[in-house]
């Protein structure tokens, strides 16, 4: 898609020559504005090869063409890695899975289909129906109730549950592992929300290296995705995806748009929603905060450049600074 002429046949004038395009469309371009403006606080030097590209629609065609591509493969690289580290979702990382599910095994007794994994990938409401368990007795162990053993009927058959989608029709229905252990309360949904140590584990193993998923790091790795961006802040995109992946690892599919009804893409704009529609929000920023800490807040992500030449620049400052210059010598009188 050209984004300079997207929706041109449908922008109009106004009396004061302001042009306007349906509300629709313009939430579609800030949408694509906000990516850009994360890719470059990333990679700042990308901003003068697409500047450069732009100039002509073909290479500009090409250019998107070769983001598309290099994301995707990115992305795969990412998923693969993390396919089969499924002990990230449990309390304790150092135990398996019961049953467990060896790696040579394909996806399919992942999701609904594995009992632990099964709480996990649901939503807290239906986790907590189904395991409802009987009040023991003195010479008995407590066993599901009736009504829980019915809802995991439906919900093992695709059925509803009380007129309601036995899974996740809507995807702001959030995958219970998406909380922290325990946290769910019903009549606060915000409690413990991404604040889950499979969620971290996660940022951490893209971010800092699959070695420092479980313990975390005291430095960050020379050759790891942060030092390679020079990206040290945990952002609502990187949660964000870190979602997406987290719960593609424990679902049934590889990585897709919609698996069933729940659609990724959906989730993705969900969580960032929670956290744009108001930055200075005390959840928003408590929550931020926590995984800040748990993905660099102990790392010294200088520690590993005592090699390098002292005073030497990086090639994003080196950007940012010739293009301070560029701004300094336009506004001189003398260029005048």
């Amino acid at each position: 898609m050209d984004l300079r002429t997207s929706g041109a046949k449908k922008t109009t004038v106004d009396a004061c020559n302001t042009i306007t395009i349906p509300d629709k469309e313009r939430r579609e371009q800030e949408k694509h504005v906000k990516a850009f403006k994360e890719m470059f606080s990333i990679s700042p030097e990308c901003l003068e090869v697409v500047r450069e590209f732009h100039k002509d629609k073909n290479d500009w065609a090409e250019l998107i063409s070769r983001f598309r591509g290099a994301a995707a493969g990115a992305r795969q690289t990412d998923t693969t890695n993390l396919k089969h580290e499924l002990n990230y979702v449990l309390e304790d990382p150092r135990q398996s899975l019961v049953p467990n599910i060896p790696r040579t095994e394909s996806k399919s007794n992942r999701g609904l289909n594995h009992p632990m994994l099964r709480n996990a990938i649901i939503p807290w409401p239906i986790r907590i129906q189904i395991n409802e368990l009987t009040t023991p007795t003195d010479d008995s162990e407590p066993t599901p109730t009736p009504a829980a053993k019915k809802a995991l009927k439906a919900l093992m058959k695709g059925k509803t549950i009380e007129k309601k989608p036995a899974l996740t029709g809507a995807s702001d229905a959030w995958p219970s592992c998406f909380y922290a252990e325990n946290s769910f309360n019903p009549d606060d949904p915000e409690n413990g929300l991404f604040c889950s140590q499979f969620i971290l584990r996660v940022l951490r193993h893209t971010w800092t290296t699959p070695s420092s998923a479980i313990d975390g790091c005291t430095k960050i790795p020379k050759i790891c995705h942060a030092n390679g961006h020079g990206q040290f802040k945990v952002t609502p995109r990187m949660l964000g995806y870190a979602c997406a992946q987290a719960r593609t690892m424990i679902s049934t599919s590889e990585w897709t748009e919609k698996d069933g009804s729940y659609k990724y893409d959906k989730m993705f704009d969900n969580v960032l929603a929670l956290f744009e529609a108001d930055e200075t929000d005390a959840w928003a920023v408590e929550t931020l905060e926590w995984l800040q800490n748990g993905v660099f807040g102990v790392a010294d992500d200088d520690s590993d450049d005592s090699g390098d030449e002292e005073g030497a620049e990086s090639p994003a400052t080196r950007v940012r600074n010739h293009r301070a210059a560029r701004r300094a010598a336009a506004s001189s009188p003398s260029s005048e």
